[in-house]
């Protein structure tokens, strides 16, 4: 999965992250997330591979959510989104 990103330094692939946060918001929820918008996007630093990340989440009014993405304790990622 992380032959190319790279290889001699893998990194966890950002759309990898966002994807996978998707599907853990989904997974955690009555109400189903789809990102019909990315406002921004922004990675903070490289995550390598097998790293334990934290979400959190926070809506911010009917039409925009925020997701930080957390590694340690430090932000790693951070998108703002309309469901």
């Amino acid at each position: 999965m992380f032959a190319g990103h790279f290889p001699d330094h893998p990194i966890v692939p950002g759309a990898w992250m966002i994807a996978e946060a998707m599907k853990i918001l989904n997974a955690s929820t009555e109400m189903p997330f789809a990102l019909r918008h990315i406002e921004s996007i922004k990675f903070q630093r490289p995550v390598p591979p097998g790293t334990t990340l934290d979400l959190a989440l926070t809506h911010k009014g009917p039409d925009r959510i925020d997701l930080q993405i957390f590694q340690g304790g430090e932000v790693v990622a951070e998108i703002r989104f309309r469901p």
